[in-house]
């Protein structure tokens, strides 16, 4: 008899393996059915030991195996998989059989399944990561290069993509001349189109290029040498779930694993990725040179008085025009409704914003800046004309849709945000229906942005309130916007602010963008933001009742590290169930160091909880 170590392969399962029992040995990756609950489900042998030398174990477990139900086969998934998942497992802290559910899916277990005693083995020698920076054409020509030179050496090459559209559109203008070895995989794909593709994979004794999601990365081919994470800054590498495991770490932990060569590509990378690949020094010609910094004045109606000329100016000499928005249509702002002056920080400067904040053990409403933390309160009097008729303003999408429509025809407009339930399709369709009038104007978010091929200008008007986002990564993500803008225009990207003396707008000016970078990164280290701490962001839904409990619970586990408690609000008006959230600073080795130890402290609460490691927002 044998001692079987089990990764279940199931998402959401809060286990890492668990312990059966077989009458047979069974080797690393074999395939079997074993009961889990009143539940049947799959799992990847990942240890077998015999009884006699579990013996001692097993007498003083507290549970009782079970026998496994059936063998299924052998897969062709390695140990350097498993250990890759064992180790994304303790840096995340989502456990291995949830991640295994993940990256493995039935279909690759239909197709992969053989009779071969052996799984596919692969050489474990960690490389270190590089990175591809600049614009689509830089990393276009980089990428080309990786797989032709993967390709002489026999090798293939997979190119992961955060999104369908972003996979979709890597792997047309890349498979050109290589079509007949090119592979494509995401979720939106026919299950006989996967099988399809997933069966070429297998059988192609061919090197071969294959573009996919996160969740179809794992490819158990043996000459697989590179992988790429393209556009590896975006948001949507982290899943949206319990764990909120982030698939670069995942993906980054099974490459090295398996000795594979990662890749990270972006307009501008991460600055922890930065940091990782010692490539902080940017290349002199990375700089937006399209961009214009134009001080405005107080704003006293929804757009500043430039951009309304901006406006007016395309429209004379009918030139395309893209206004962009981090905001689909609510209130970040406040502005007297007598005079227009906004309210302004009085530290730095930048908008403030109207919230409630813990004061003295007691809850009160006043004006916050999200950038320095500086106050006022909530009966703050214009500072121009003295009257106290402060108000929210929102400076979206649908306003800046109705300040435009006063200069020129609706029918010249198009607006695109995340409120739209529009998929990638239905949005290229508006642009290219627009795009036919002899000018126009495009108002949108973040969400516009990658449909978007070329306008003649680019303008920001609300520059100072992307700089008070409260988040460790706004100076990054407003470098990112600036070069993807920049590579969007055809003349000029217009920055509009209130504050042209701000350290950060008068180095955008002058176009110092190594400068930005390396004053973050010095404020960073003081901080000790990521990538030199870590930040847990943890939410946990409890009874009022329970609140002060919980309370004590989580301030007594993280006693040793610097814990602070949101302001709690409840889950509805109607509810008598609150969200607490905590934003807890921690070392950069954390999870590795007391990982086991937070899972378990996180499943005695017994109440629903998110854990999100590094988020990108702090409230």
């Amino acid at each position: 008899m044998y001692i079987l170590s089990i990764i279940p392969i199931s998402r959401g399962i809060p286990f890492s393996s668990l312990s059966y029992y077989s009458t047979d040995a069974l080797s690393i990756g074999t395939l079997v059915e074993i009961p889990l609950g009143r539940q049947v489900t799959t799992g990847l042998v990942y240890g077998c030991t015999s009884l006699i030398e579990a013996k001692t174990s097993i007498k003083q477990a507290t549970f009782s195996l079970k026998r496994i139900k059936k063998v299924l086969g052998q897969s062709h998934f390695t140990t350097s998989l498993m250990e890759g998942l064992k180790e994304a497992s303790v840096r995340t802290l989502t456990p291995s059989g949830s991640l295994a559910g993940i990256v493995i899916n039935e279909i690759f277990l239909e197709t992969f399944q053989s009779l071969s005693s052996q799984a596919i083995e692969q050489e474990n020698i960690k490389k270190n990561p590089i990175v591809a920076y600049g614009t689509y054409t830089d990393r276009l020509d980089a990428y080309k290069r990786i797989i032709r030179g993967a390709f002489a050496n026999k090798e293939s090459v997979v190119l992961v993509a955060p999104s369908i559209r972003a996979t979709e559109y890597w792997y047309e203008v890349l498979k050109k001349g290589i079509t007949n070895h090119s592979v494509i995989l995401h979720s939106k794909k026919t299950k006989r189109d996967q099988k399809s593709a997933l069966t070429l994979i297998k059988n192609s004794d061919r090197p071969l290029f294959i573009c996919t999601t996160p969740q179809s990365a794992v490819i158990p081919r043996s000459d697989i040498k590179t992988m790429i994470l393209e556009d590896e800054s975006s948001s949507l590498y982290k899943l949206h779930d319990r764990y909120s495991a982030d698939m670069r770490i995942v993906l980054r932990s099974i490459a090295d694993a398996s000795g594979i060569q990662t890749v990270y590509g972006d307009t501008l990378p991460r600055f922890e990725t930065l940091i990782e690949t010692s490539s902080t020094e940017l290349a002199r010609v990375f700089t937006p040179d399209k961009l214009t910094v134009v001080p405005t004045e107080a704003y006293r109606s929804v757009l500043p008085t430039e951009v309304i000329e901006l406006i007016r100016y395309c429209q004379k000499k009918k030139k395309s025009l893209f206004i962009y928005t981090n905001r689909k249509g609510i209130a970040p702002m406040s502005r007297c409704s007598d005079c227009g002056t906004s309210v302004d920080c009085p530290t730095c400067g930048l908008p403030v914003v109207l919230r409630y904040k813990i004061s003295k053990g007691e809850r009160e409403r006043m004006f916050i800046c999200t950038h320095c933390g500086d106050t006022l309160p909530a009966t703050h009097v214009c500072s121009y004309c003295g009257s106290w008729n402060i108000t929210p303003v929102s400076i979206g999408t649908e306003s800046i849709y109705e300040a435009v429509t006063r200069i020129v025809e609706n029918k010249n407009i198009i607006t695109v945000d995340d409120n739209l339930a529009l998929d990638d399709k239905s949005v290229e369709a508006l642009l290219e229906d627009i795009q036919k009038r002899k000018w126009f104007v495009m108002i949108g978010t973040q969400r516009l942005l990658p449909h978007i091929k070329q306008v003649d200008y680019v303008v920001i008007p609300f520059f100072d309130r992307l700089l008070s986002t409260p988040s460790p990564y706004t100076v990054e993500e407003v470098l990112r916007l600036i070069m993807e803008c920049n590579e969007k225009t055809k003349e000029t990207l217009v920055l509009s602010t209130k504050k042209p003396d701000f350290e950060i707008t008068k180095l955008l000016a002058t176009k110092k963008i190594q400068s930005i970078i390396d004053s973050d990164l010095e404020i960073r280290k003081t901080l000790k933001y990521p990538p030199f701490g870590s930040l847990l962001k943890l939410s946990v839904t409890v009874p009022s009742s329970h609140k002060d409990t919980l309370v004590q619970k989580v301030t007594n586990f993280f006693a040793n590290n610097e814990a602070t408690l949101l302001p709690v609000r409840r889950v509805s008006p109607e509810s008598m169930k609150l969200l607490c959230t905590w934003i807890i600073q921690v070392g950069t080795d954390y999870t590795a160091d007391y990982g086991e130890d937070l899972q378990l402290f996180l499943q005695d609460l017994r109440f629903p909880y998110n854990l999100d490691i590094n988020p990108s927002r702090l409230t």
